[in-house]
Formats: structure tokens, C-alpha cells, sequence
């Protein structure tokens, strides 16, 4: 890319409303989350234009919430009610369940830690961290630490904290620190930020925080 321009190509339609998406790293299949559908959605990329398509729904028998993918794209991580399942990413763009495991109750926000040690899932009161076993990939047992009112969440790029939107009435943004062997949480600073947050991201630096709350996009410096 020279100028970070925009070009709008084409639509792909979808059964209802697709909610999150995330590209393979080998760039060649899109994995859309429709809920309503019960499915998540596997699309090829085209090479060339990076058109969608062939859209090849994959059934859950429920709701699935979220969803995100780990760094190597080996595995696609999902949420349906109460069970977070890991699937392995086949080399046809297929998935294949892998493991599963009980976690927080309707956990719309799942990130893999980016150096593989964990996963979170984030809902109601509490995040819930799933150790991965770095042999066999299998999900741990989940490990709560409060996060009231839990929402978006978003990993700084060198894998030492987790920042998530939290709050009952006033809405906060906490910090939280990863341990570096395990991958649990443990409580830091929280601070009030200016409307609900929408969705939180870190640069690739690690040295600003971007927030948007539906109005606006709020930037953080961020103390390393």
C-alpha cells in the first residue's frame, strides 16, 4: 500500500447479520460469526482482487457469541453459551473440533493471548482465563478474575496486559497484567473514559491505545 486509500469492490451477501470476521494469516480464507444463523461462515479470499467467495456456512446447533483467531492460524476459537471450543484450521479452510471447555456465560468478547498461553473469554462479571497446553493445544479449565460490567478487550503486542472496558455505571477502562508463564490476570489500575466503549485497540508499538465509544475515537498514550 503507498497511500492506505480505500476502493470499495464487491458485496457478499449472508444468511443474517454477520457481526465479526477474521483472515487467515496465509490470507486465504475469511471466517464471518452470524449468530442468528447459528453458523460461522468460511469464505475463500480471491488471490488477486481479494474478492469473497463460495461462502460455506459451518452449523453450531447454537447461538455462537464470539470468536477470534490465534496468530499462526491453526486454530479458530468460539463461544456458545456457556462452552468455549477450539477448532483446528485444516488446510482446505475446514474446521475441525479440537477441545472444549466450560467458561462465563454468554462471552461476546474472546481474544487469544498473542504468544499462545491462554485464552479469555469476557462477560457479565467476570473475564475468564483458558490456560491452552502448549503441547496438545487442549483448553484449561477456566480462571476468573472480576471485571464487572465486561466488554471489549484488547492485548498490548508484547503479551504483558490485557485492557478490557469495565463498569456498572460509570464505564472504566482496567488494566490488567498477563503472567508471562501462565497467562492469568491479575487486577491493576482502572480509569473513567468518556462514553461506553465499542471497541479498544493497541498499535502495533504497544504505545497507544485507541478506543471508540460510537461518537468518537479516543487515543491513550500508554506508560510502558
Amino acid at each position: 500500500p503507498v497511500t492506505g486509500e480505500l476502493t470499495f469492490r464487491a458485496n457478499v451477501e449472508f444468511a443474517d447479520e454477520p457481526v465479526d470476521m477474521r483472515i487467515h494469516p496465509g490470507g486465504a480464507f475469511a471466517y464471518v460469526l452470524l449468530p442468528g444463523a447459528e453458523s460461522v461462515v468460511i469464505c475463500t479470499v480471491d488471490a488477486g482482487s481479494g474478492a469473497l467467495s463460495a461462502p460455506a456456512p459451518f452449523p453450531f446447533g447454537s447461538l455462537p457469541r464470539g470468536m477470534d483467531m490465534d496468530a499462526a492460524g491453526k486454530t479458530l476459537y468460539v463461544t456458545t453459551d456457556t462452552v468455549v471450543s477450539a477448532y483446528t484450521i485444516l488446510d482446505s479452510g475446514g474446521l475441525n473440533l479440537h477441545s472444549s471447555a466450560a467458561t462465563e456465560a454468554d462471552g461476546w468478547t474472546v481474544a487469544v493471548d498473542l504468544l499462545g498461553r491462554a485464552l479469555y473469554v469476557a462477560a457479565g462479571h467476570n473475564i475468564a482465563t483458558h490456560a491452552i497446553d502448549p503441547l496438545s493445544g487442549q483448553l484449561g479449565e477456566a480462571d476468573l478474575v472480576a471485571a464487572p460490567g465486561a466488554g471489549p478487550v484488547a492485548l498490548d503486542p508484547s503479551g504483558r496486559f490485557l485492557v478490557a472496558s469495565t463498569g456498572t455505571f460509570g464505564v472504566s477502562l482496567s488494566v490488567y497484567a498477563i503472567n508471562a508463564h501462565t497467562g492469568r490476570l491479575t487486577s491493576g489500575d482502572s480509569f473513567l473514559v468518556d462514553g461506553a466503549p465499542q471497541a479498544i485497540a493497541f498499535s502495533k508499538s504497544g504505545r497507544m491505545l485507541y478506543m471508540t465509544n460510537g461518537e468518537s475515537v479516543h487515543p491513550y498514550s500508554v506508560d510502558e
